[in-house]
């Protein structure tokens, strides 16, 4: 059976590792959000998630965002091109429910040629 968690390792939290993406990025840009990929030496992928205040000003609603782009991919880590990611939520993924925002993280990865093709 698989492993479906998001361990801490899995996760970008310095500021350092946030850089190194946004310094050589490819970006991907979808109706609720925007990806940001970097390649990386380690064997598993790694997220980082940003919810500004353009979502909303309340910090329960932008927690919320976080929470939907995190286990978008937390659910599909295995499909994806190993490498570090950025996910930074829009204004308008507030209004949608999962399986909404799983479409448009798979309609960036397909454009951005990110989904492996071994599985």
């Amino acid at each position: 059976m698989k492993k479906y968690t998001l361990s801490k390792k899995e996760r970008l939290k310095k500021k350092k590792e946030f850089k190194k993406v946004f310094d050589n990025q490819y970006v991907g840009y979808g109706k609720y959000m925007v990806l940001l990929y970097s390649p990386n030496d380690l064997s598993y992928s790694r997220v980082g998630v940003i919810a500004s205040k353009k979502v909303s000003k309340r910090a329960v609603d932008r927690n919320r965002a976080k929470r939907l782009l995190k286990e978008v991919f937390r659910l599909n880590k295995d499909l994806i091109k190993k490498g570090d990611y950025i996910l930074i939520g829009k204004k308008d993924i507030l209004n949608i429910n999962l399986k909404e925002l799983q479409e448009d993280f798979f309609n960036i990865l397909k454009g951005k040629k990110l989904v492996n093709e071994e599985k």
